[in-house]
Parts: structure tokens; sequence; C-alpha cells
């Protein structure tokens, strides 16, 4: 009890590195292999009710690419480890060109999430169909497509800077 009585509220989760330990199956593979993702998260079950928490229901893994990925970037997933982006700006005059996607539902690497949400939660009524967050904010999405160099382009190019800002 907190403030005299009163209850705090909380949220509980299991970070997708736990998932992927208890299951015994490799972080990346979270993200491809929806029979790996069944596994790791009947593997978390008994952990959760050791613990007095409700198990989670199986999801793809926490993932904030998607937008990125649909306007060029590549992300790698590295054997065993989380994913990762390669900056597609790699210089200020590419900020000129960028542009939306047609259908960012069909872009880069969103059809292949779209596919294993489905197929998750045909396979398991109960799983989550979100193929992850949908995005970052725009200094997150200005860094991801563009690398730790954005952040010295506000001193660099400030008129490149506000338009990369304003277009994430």
């Amino acid at each position: 009890m907190v403030g005299g009585g009163m209850k705090q509220r909380y949220v509980f989760g299991f970070a997708d590195s736990a998932v992927a330990e208890a299951g015994g199956v490799p972080l990346d593979v979270l993200h491809h292999d929806v029979g790996a993702i069944l596994k790791a998260f009947d593997a978390i079950a008994p952990v959760a009710e050791r613990l007095g928490v409700p198990p989670p229901k199986p999801r793809l893994p926490g993932f904030a690419y998607n937008h990125v990925s649909a306007l060029g970037a590549e992300v790698v997933f590295a054997k065993g480890s989380e994913p990762n982006v390669v900056p597609v700006i790699r210089s200020p005059r590419d900020i000129d060109r960028l542009r939306e996607p047609e259908d960012y539902m069909g872009s880069g690497i969103v059809p292949s999430r779209l596919r294993l949400a489905s197929e998750l939660k045909a396979r398991r009524p109960d799983a989550s169909d979100s193929i992850g967050h949908p995005y970052e904010g725009p200094v997150t999405t200005a860094v991801l497509l563009m690398g730790e160099a954005f952040l010295t382009l506000p001193y660099d190019d400030p008129g490149r800077a506000r338009k990369l800002l304003r277009f994430c």
C-alpha cells in the first residue's frame, strides 16, 4: 500500500531477452520463427507462475524499426542479438531526397512482420497480432536514419536538421 492505504498501480512484463532465454531460443530467432516464439512463451509461463504474475501472451518481440525500414533503412538481425538499423542517410544532402513510401504497410520489413503476426495469431488465438511498436519519436527516428552524425547536424547544417526533424 502506498499513500495511506491507496494501491499503487503497476505493470509487469518480461523482457524479450528473458523470454528467449527461458525458451532456449536465440534472441534474433524470435523475430523470424513463430514456432520459436511459441516455444519461448510457453517456457516463460512457469516462471510467471512462480512469481505470481499472469504469463505473457505470445507476441512478436518488441520492435520499433518498421517505419525506418519502410524508408529504406536496412535492419540487421545479428545472431543471438537485438536488431539494429544501418543508417540510410550518408550525407546531409541525402535529406533532400527523402520521400515517404506510397505504402508503408507494403514496404521494408513490414510485410514480413505482418505475415508473422498473422501466423502467430492463427496458431494461438490468444497471441497479440501487433507487429511491434509502430514508430519512434522524431529525434530517435532521425538518429536511426542518419546515425550519430545527426547529433552534430543542428550545428553543421541547421536547415537540414530542421528539414529532417519535420520529415520524421
